[in-house]
């Protein structure tokens, strides 16, 4: 059957393998990769495998004939096909080694499923029948293994379901636990199968057999054995019918026993990983079965366990899960009801169950993040004490816990920030390195947000020591010093200017360090190199660019790691961003390193299948692409798993692409050709960032080919029929489609939302026309969006609630009766607001291009916008979306009055709401409708004033800034609409100057600029007193940088009248001003 020549060639090499010098081996695998190759050889594998003496020859004849057959099966003659399973089958009687009978078991499963669904090896399970009444373990196990790997609906196997079900029944009670543990590993692969319910059906009375084993199991530390359970387990419960469900509350059960139990924790860490898979795939599992309380016990409990005693996976598996719970189940059932247990924790005498409470509360703060900003008072006071308590444990659990709600909790963490950074200050020079680490992380996150009138004053005692830690010898204590110090340079930008030159010859060093256990700590510094880019002016930093651009291409182009390349690209990236066309010439220089990043699959690692040898390759059958080979080739040829930091430099490559695009457009039109093309690929990519920064890079795209290639007249408000230039409409066709594809298919919140923003921009950049075509699919995604309709809400969605077209006073009548369920999911995870904060801004964009032609489409949506104003919505989701009515309506800047009736008691009624949230976008809505509405009435007048007399007469200094700015700019709205419905006048505005100026919202500011010289146009009488604080608040004005230069104009020109007519009073009052205001009036309004 086999060329004896080639026989003993492949058998020598054989032998070779098996040598101990590691040139014999290289040799060996050259020489059999060439060996191998003719279908032939597969004949000579086999012959070694049945005549061989030596067991180790035999063990890899069968590996490599297992690792060839995918491409040499189909190629042989059928009739030594023929042959080889007649005899295959007898060998695994006959061979004397376990091993080996093993790895001819795994050749047998290899061959079975490319004949069996051809149904040309009948012989096959009468076969298993003989070895499974052997009464041999080892062989009852080879034929349970079997029927796993080959149990399919395509198969003849399927025939012999019943008589399956039956040895699994038997094996599941074998009196050797070996044999079991197959048996449970089968029938979890029978009843997780494709095959039809009514198939699968008989297996599952198998669980409760296989529950019973587990125990048994875990009673004879079968460590291996009971995760090899719990990950069945787990495959069932990504996909739970109700068939399982009392099955699964068993192996709930069990779960919350072994939490309890002295045992490994391996085991505990896979029942940990169970519950979570159930959080979620299917959280209202818990609902049904009154479980939650149990979990959330089992879960907080596992945060006390002694550090020294258990493995830190536990951990990481629990903190996961109770980041789930704080994602999938409302905030009052996981972070309120949690508050008294974490009182008893900070007040426990072990510090392992006092930093439990700060380990909680940081990972509910992922899912959390709404409730517990209204609830800071409490959770401060528990992280606070953290940081002031006497174990230095603890106080670093705080500090971690500081720099991931510095993440999730801001602005409102930075009210504490005069308790906070003193602690964490104070602490951070402490010898110990590893308690330094975890106070620069907590700097570096909590400093990135921080104002600068925090920061400045203490900037120098902050950098003194962060430059001493950077002398300490440990890497990693560099490393973050050098974080914490980016962090600053990011926060205050141009106010960081005095300490450039002092951070950049402390980070200089570390640019040329060749120690590749160095390489992070090379890395950070080239990100702290990028954020000083931003730190100076740009005449000062830019002859730095040729040197530093050649450094870090020379960096890329060595490969010196993938944290040091993605932080050169970052460099790139920040480079690019402020010089823009200035350095044009290094764009054809680096975009081949992009090029190259951003299309890579290096994060992807390829793992070696168990069953191959290492460096024999694996042929496809002729003709056949990669792509082609078929399920099992695949399976043999290899794993995958994701290297996070190589696919981190994919992203950042994307994201140099995209500020390419944006900033250097001129140029990157001769680029475009040869990124556009790869688009579809990268927006279809598995990982989420990928996707996100592809979506960015498209729509920078549209800003490339729209500068080159400009409209023949600029869009106007409401001209849906401007011509766009022909490759700009191709480009639009292109990306309107994938924004399609990504609204449609996409299942992750974040990429749908950062859809919504790419139309955004698009729209606010082309005008009406380039939303023309579209504007149908855009509009009824958008409605979805607000319906919790589009594919990334109902994906992992258990009951999708039904949103019908109710009145929405009758809904909110009935709120407070009809609250849902206490276990349903919150609406006020990040994602969600995300969500819809990115759809509303796709609504202002169209509606402002679009102008009053957008009404109808408003009035539309303004049912399903208000179903998220209800009582029971979280109140930021509720406040984003009335803001969005409120911006909607100014932007159409028509009468809309055919709501009004509906909206106004609305906002009469949120107004009186107490989050700052609520009140700042109501009383900007409230402003709104009265501008707009010309059916208001002095009635309607007289109730707006009364609503809004609580927050003008209060004189709270705590009150935020956006609220008191709103409320001024209501009022504003109302006099310039009609000043004669203004009653008690004079009144009114001893409190409306008592507000102003405005503290930072711009929105605000040109209709208090209106108002002011409505008022001194029509009543001088009453205004002449405040003249000086007019011109005052005009100058303040006019030193705001983002105002707009139309309000500015306006001012000046005013400002300038007033002159004319009254020259030396106006210079008089001028004079008493601030001498900053004084120059800036004077140069401003100069004639």
């Amino acid at each position: 059957m086999a060329d004896i020549q080639i026989q003993n060639e492949i058998e020598n090499n054989l032998r070779g393998l098996l040598q101990p010098v590691n040139e014999v081996v290289q040799q060996s695998t050259i020489n059999l990769n060439k060996l191998l190759k003719p279908t032939s050889s597969s004949l000579c594998l086999f012959q070694i495998l049945k005549t061989n003496q030596f067991v180790e020859m035999r063990q890899l004849s069968a590996i490599l004939l297992r690792q060839k057959l995918g491409s040499h099966w189909i190629q042989l003659h059928k009739d030594h096909r023929a042959q080889i399973k007649s005899m295959i089958l007898p060998q695994i009687l006959s061979e004397p080694s376990i091993l080996v009978k093993k790895s001819i078991s795994e050749l047998v499963i290899s061959m079975s499923k490319l004949e069996l669904s051809a149904d040309t090896w009948p012989e096959l399970f009468p076969f298993l029948v003989q070895l499974f009444q052997s009464n041999d373990p080892i062989l009852i196990q080879i034929t349970l293994h079997t029927i796993e790997c080959i149990l399919d609906n395509n198969t003849p196997i399927t025939q012999h379901l019943a008589y399956i079900a039956e040895i699994l029944k038997v094996t599941l009670s074998h009196e050797q636990l070996a044999v079991r543990s197959a048996a449970v590993k089968t029938s979890g692969s029978a009843i997780s199968s494709s095959l039809p319910p009514s198939k699968k059906a008989q297996f599952l009375p198998l669980l409760n057999m296989m529950i019973e084993n587990v125990k048994l199991f875990i009673t004879n530390d079968m460590v291996s054995d009971v995760c090899a359970a719990f990950e069945i387990f787990i495959d069932l419960a990504e996909t739970i019918k109700d068939s399982i469900v009392e099955y699964l509350q068993l192996i709930c059960h069990l779960s919350f026993e072994m939490a309890s139990a002295n045992i490994d924790y391996a085991m505990k860490t896979s029942a940990v990983e169970f519950l979570d898979t159930i959080i979620k795939h299917k959280p209202g599992f818990f609902k049904k079965t009154n479980l939650l309380d149990k979990l959330l016990k089992v879960l907080y409990h596992n945060m006390t366990i002694d550090d020294e005693e258990t493995d830190e996976n536990i951990y990481s598996a629990s903190g996961i899960a109770i980041r789930e719970c704080g994602k999938k189940f409302k905030s009052k059932v996981v972070y309120t009801e949690a508050l008294p247990l974490l009182d008893i924790y900070q007040q426990s005498q072990d510090p392992n169950v006092r930093k439990a409470s700060l380990e909680i509360i940081k990972h509910l703060s992922y899912g959390c993040m709404e409730t517990m900003k209204d609830d800071m008072d409490r959770v401060m006071s528990i992280v606070i004490r953290g940081l002031q308590d006497q174990s230095q444990v603890v106080r670093q659990y705080a500090c971690v816990c500081i720099g991931v709600l510095s993440q999730n909790l801001h602005p409102n963490i930075y009210k504490y920030s005069k308790t906070i950074f003193p602690l964490i200050f104070e602490s951070i020079n402490t010898p110990d390195d590893d308690y330094v680490l975890r106070c620069c992380f907590a700097l570096e996150q909590f400093l990135f947000n921080l104002e600068n009138a925090v920061i400045l004053p203490i900037m120098d005692s902050i950098l003194t020591k962060l430059f001493a830690l950077i002398q300490r010898p440990n890497p990693q204590v560099k490393e973050f010093s050098i974080s914490v110090i980016s962090a600053l340079a990011l926060a205050t930008e141009l106010e960081f200017a005095p300490y450039f030159d002092q951070v950049l010859k402390v980070i200089e060093p570390f640019f040329v360090d060749t120690n590749k256990e160095h390489s992070v700590l090379k890395a950070n510094a080239f990100d702290c190199l990028a954020t000083l880019v931003k730190t100076v002016p740009k005449d000062r930093f830019k002859p730095l660019v040729p040197q530093l651009m050649d450094l870090a291409y020379k960096e890329v182009n060595a490969k010196s790691g993938s944290e040091v390349t993605e932080a050169c690209f970052s460099l790139y990236s920040h480079i690019f961003e402020r010089f823009g066309e200035e350095v044009a010439q290094y764009c054809e220089l680096i975009h081949p390193q992009l090029m190259e990043a951003a299309m890579s699959n290096e994060a992807l690692k390829k793992h070696s299948n168990v069953h191959s040898i290492q460096g024999i390759e694996n042929e496809s059958k002729p003709n056949q692409t990669s792509e082609e080979k078929t399920e099992e080739e695949l399976e043999d040829a290899a794993s995958f798993s994701v290297y996070t930091p190589m696919m981190d430099v994919k992203v950042a490559a994307i994201h140099c692409l995209s500020v390419l695009a944006t900033n250097l457009p001129k140029t990157y039109i001769n680029f475009c050709s040869i990124i556009v093309p790869q688009i579809p690929a990268l927006v279809k990519y598995f990982y989420p960032e990928v996707r996100d920064e592809t979506l960015i890079l498209l729509q920078s795209l549209v800003i490339t080919i729209n500068h080159n290639n400009p409209p023949q007249k600029p869009w106007t408000i409401g001209d849906f029929n401007n011509p766009l230039n022909e490759n700009t409409k191709t480009l639009l066709d292109f990306s309107f489609d994938i924004y399609d594809q990504m609204l449609n298919y996409d299942d992750d919140k974040v990429i749908v939302a950062r859809t919504f923003e790419c139309i955004a921009n698009t729209v606010k950049l082309l005008g009406p026309s380039s939303i023309a075509p579209y504007l149908e699919n855009v509009g009824t995604n958008i409605i979805k969006c607000f319906n919790s309709g589009l594919y990334c809400q109902t994906v992992n969605a258990e009951d999708t609630p039904d949103m019908d077209d109710e009145d929405e006073q009758d809904d909110d009548e009935q709120d407070d009766e009809n609250v849902d369920d206490e276990y349903i999911e919150d609406e006020d995870e990040e994602e969600d607001l995300r969500l819809v904060d990115l759809a509303s801004e796709a609504i202002i964009q169209i509606a402002t291009v679009s102008g009053p032609q957008f009404k109808v489409y408003l009035e539309t949506s303004l049912p399903f916008l208000l179903k998220l104003t209800k009582q029971s919505v979280h109140h930021s989701m509720r406040s984003v979306v009335i803001g969005t009515i409120g911006e909607t309506i100014k932007v159409l800047n028509c009468d809309f009055s055919s709501f009004f009736q509906k909206l106004f008691p609305l906002a009469l009624k949120w107004i009186k709401e107490e989050t700052d949230d609520m009140k700042q976008v109501t009383t900007y809505l409230l402003g709104i409708l009265i501008q707009r509405c010309v059916c208001a009435t002095p009635a309607n007048y007289a109730q707006a004033l009364q609503a809004l007399s609580p927050l003008l007469l209060d004189n709270d200094p705590e009150i935020p800034p956006e609220v008191s700015d709103n409320t001024v700019g209501c009022l504003a709205r109302i006099m310039c609409t009609n000043l004669s419905l203004v009653t008690n006048l004079d009144q009114v505005l001893t409190i409306y100057f008592s507000k102003l100026p405005l503290r930072k919202e711009l929105t605000e500011v040109e209709p208090v600029v209106n108002s002011l010289i409505l008022l001194i146009n029509n009543k001088q009488d009453l205004t002449r007193p405040y003249l000086s604080k007019i011109l005052s608040i005009f100058a303040t004005d006019l030193a705001r940088e983002k105002l707009d230069d139309k309000i500015k104009q306006s001012i000046v020109q005013f400002v300038r009248s007033l002159a004319e007519k009254h020259p030396s009073e106006i210079q008089q009052l001028i004079s008493t001003l601030p001498e900053q205001q004084q120059v800036i009036l004077h140069t401003n309004c100069r004639s």
